[in-house]
């Protein structure tokens, strides 16, 4: 590329981000007197809603003024782009707040109904109701004398509508007095209060009252009062003492049966494995008592009483313990194998207060075929790359809601249009696995509290990596990992026991490869052939706060430790040595720590379905003993489909080293990786309709040498990293098919750090009229699923 050529696409970026602001303006003042225009004489457009509280005195402690916005009813203002274009409203301008539709097949009338959004006109009915509903809001919280004003300001045909509260002194509970008429549940009220928030000096709250009506039926159904109700429980105000103060009287009603008062045993507990809706009412054909659970099936039994007791919380001739109740669904639901669980409870005998509770199973699918495909392409010179993945899963292979898992992974990077050596690379993986849903140990623990989900899963993988112009890679690994949870939030996994061997055999290696390694040590040592052994634990945080499900956060934290304990026999049973590795079955082992860090977080826009995702990751791998350098198939990479997009997989790095044949030659591939990494990417998506999606999307990154390398400078990690963070841009279509997802991302780098320091900003290169430099720079990405 030319000089002229270059400040010519300067210029014309320049242009275009002078342009772009007035452009907006202009559009935005065109579009909003449009939708204006179209209002009649009197008629305002709502445009912001405005909180004000007078002398708060904990009124919203706690809660944002736009979550509170939420939970109030209002006349929304129509959503607008960068704060002052109402694009929607605009599309639909004339739309009238009636919700007249728009009939027609035109794409006009297409896109009023698709696109378009009714003009939300000022309407001070409306306005009214969320006058009460603040006045109802503040009641409840303790603000009994509140009141409450409204100002509306108009400009044009726009108005503003501010709402200022004045809650007064909050009124506070007095003395609090109980009337149970039951001596027991009488006492469990008072065992329980100090965990009430309903106690003298405490602000008076209508919602706090609900909230204690509801803790104080849970505990008693948990006590064995399995038909007491919330409803069974009333707060009187029994007098004021003063202006601000009020004496509350808790009373338990008499009920006319005395069901709700009385204690309820579980006679018997009854499970149907494989119970179907439609089948219903036809008798089961078997029957069989195990540990007191009896168990009604149709056919051939499919699942060993054992797995079925185990789930089953509840024991003959206790008490009714409604807190039971969850764990017992829960533990089913973690099998995998019913589609639908539905446990309930009916009297058996009223007289006695005895219960029967029968747990119906629906049963899923047990065998499944599952196939992934992810593609990548660079148009110049035709690279691409595709990689199929095809798996086999069987839920109950021993009849013990076991998990068989059998996966193949295949994938070739190709140059198309050369007649000779064609393929670049080939990798070819088999992964086979065997999980059942307890604890299968060598030696008895102590037991763990039923309410634990633990998972046991024996695996093994074996993997082939053809490198044309290397080497080829033979990969064996076996492992064996624990899976628990006391929640639904965190999951530990420890894998005590993680072995790995990988080899390259002499007859593959090529000239060229070996060059590579004779002239980089480090990377000789990364490919060395050894032994990796070690064990592994995984913490897995996940949280989906209730308000929005399109706020999502997980934490994932992993460390792994290769080669302490096989350096602890060796040198037993080899004695020290002066130099060379130690070995065992004649292959030195790997000596390392690795630990990675990674957070997620999306959070969703507004009350639009729009989502803002972003992710960041930390790793670090530090070899110490017998190793000078992570073994090569334990150290990071970045690049790829689902990392950063705009560079290709394992493509970058370490820090600012590069191979000059990446840059020159685009069919040159070799592997890079490093023993530090660090990346963060941020995703903006949002829906056209319920499964076209778009998003734009920022990825940075790269990783580096834990320790210095002569033969690759810039590669070590040291305070001028900043230097070597790659960075890419671009965006994406996704197709959302609730079940699986097709996504297409198109990259483009922003920074590469495998450039000489003063070009390694690519935007003022961008040459978008060019169709060689497009095709040269921009990275295709086809893959199944989102990045992150």
């Amino acid at each position: 590329m030319t000089s002229s050529k270059v400040r010519r696409n300067k210029k014309f970026t320049w242009r275009v981000l002078h342009i772009l602001p007035l452009a907006i303006a202009i559009a935005a003042a065109f579009s909003s007197c449009s939708v204006r225009r179209s209002l009649d004489q009197g008629e305002y457009l709502v445009w912001k809603n405005k909180i004000v509280v007078e002398e708060n005195k904990g009124l919203n402690e706690g809660i944002p003024q736009q979550e509170l916005l939420s939970d109030i009813p209002f006349q929304q203002p129509n959503r607008r782009l960068l704060g002052i274009w109402a694009l929607r409203a605009w599309f639909q301008r004339e739309v009238r707040g009636d919700g007249t539709e728009i009939q027609g097949k035109s794409l006009r009338s297409w896109i009023k109904r698709s696109i378009g959004e009714a003009p939300v006109i000022l309407d001070p009915t409306l306005t009214e109701r969320t006058s009460l509903a603040f006045r109802q809001y503040m009641y409840n919280a303790g603000f009994l004398d509140n009141s409450i004003k409204v100002e509306t300001d108009t400009m044009g045909k726009r108005a503003k509508v501010t709402y200022i509260l004045e809650p007064n002194d909050p009124y506070y509970i007095g003395n609090v007095s109980i009337i149970a008429n039951n001596p027991i549940l009488d006492s469990i009220i008072r065992r329980h209060q100090k965990d009430s928030k309903v106690l003298p000096g405490a602000r008076f709250s209508i919602d706090e009252l609900d909230q204690e009506r509801r803790r104080l039926s849970s505990i008693f159904r948990d006590e064995g009062f399995y038909a007491f109700s919330p409803d069974y429980i009333r707060f009187s105000l029994d007098s004021f003492s003063d202006v601000s103060s009020i004496n509350l009287e808790l009373q338990i009603t008499n009920q006319v049966n005395g069901e709700g008062h009385a204690i309820w045993t579980v006679d018997s507990i009854e499970v149907y494995p494989d119970y179907r809706v439609q089948h219903s009412d036809t008798a089961v054909s078997h029957q069989r008592n195990y540990e007191g659970l009896s168990i009604f099936w149709n056919g051939k039994l499919r699942y060993r009483p054992v797995l079925l007791r185990q789930a089953v919380f509840y024991e003959a001739g206790d008490r009714f313990k409604a807190s039971l109740y969850e764990p017992t669904v829960q533990r089913f639901a973690s099998y995998g194998t019913f589609r639908f669980i539905d446990l309930k409870f009916n009297a058996l005998d009223t007289a006695k207060h005895n219960l029967i509770g029968r747990v119906y199973l629906t049963e899923g699918k047990h065998q499944s075929l599952d196939l992934d495909i992810e593609i990548n392409h660079r148009i110049e010179p035709g690279l691409s790359g595709v990689s199929t993945s095809l798996g086999y899963t069987n839920r109950n292979l021993f009849r013990l809601a076991d998990i068989f898992q059998i996966k193949n992974i295949a994938g070739v990077d190709a140059e198309f249009g050369r007649i000779d050596g064609a393929l670049n690379n080939a990798d070819f993986v088999i992964d086979i696995s065997e999980a059942f849903p307890k604890a299968i140990l060598p030696f008895a623990i102590r037991p763990l509290k039923r309410s634990t989900r633990i998972r046991t899963t024996f695996s093994t993988r074996y993997k082939f990596e053809q490198r044309f112009r290397f080497y080829r890679l033979h990969t064996i690994s076996a492992s064996v990992a624990y899976e628990w949870n006391k929640n639904k939030k965190i999951l530990h996994t420890l894998r005590p026991i993680q072995l790995n061997v990988f080899y390259l055999p002499d007859a593959f290696r090529t000239r060229e490869f070996e060059d590579k390694l004779l002239q980089f040590p480090s990377l000789a040592r990364s490919f060395q052939e050894s032994l990796i052994a070690g064990s592994n634990y995984t913490f897995l945080w996940t949280g989906i706060p209730r308000n929005n499900k399109l706020n999502i956060e997980s934490f994932r934290f992993d460390a792994q430790m290769a080669g302490n304990l096989v350096s602890g026999f060796t040198k037993i049973l080899q004695g020290k040595r002066e130099r060379g590795d130690y070995t065992i079955f004649g292959r030195p082992y790997a000596q390392y720590l690795r630990f990675e860090v990674e957070g997620k977080y999306a959070r969703g826009i507004g009350r639009t379905k729009a989502q803002l995702a972003s992710r960041a990751m930390i790793g670090v791998g530090i070899p110490f003993g017998n190793s000078s350098i992570i073994p090569f198939i334990s150290q990071f990479y970045v690049g790829g489909a689902n990392s950063i997009r705009a560079f290709k997989l394992r493509s970058i790095g370490p820090g600012t080293y590069s191979d000059s044949l990446t840059l020159t030659d685009p069919t040159y591939f070799f592997d890079q990786s490093g023993d530090v990494k660090l990346e963060a990417n941020i995703e903006l998506r949002w829906s056209m309709n319920s499964w076209i999606k778009w998003a734009l999307f920022y990825d940075l990154g790269n990783v580096w040498l834990y320790n210095r390398d002569e033969a690759r400078p810039g590669g070590q990690f040291n305070k001028d990293f900043y230097r070597g963070i790659a960075m890419g841009w671009g965006g994406g279509l996704r197709l959302d098919f609730e079940y699986f997802v097709i996504r297409l991302d198109v990259g483009l780098p922003v920074h590469d750090p495998r450039y000489d320091q003063g070009e390694r900003w690519r935007v003022g290169t961008y040459q978008w009229r060019d169709r060689a430099w497009r095709q040269q720079n921009l990275v295709f990405n086809l893959a199944i699923g989102y990045p992150f």
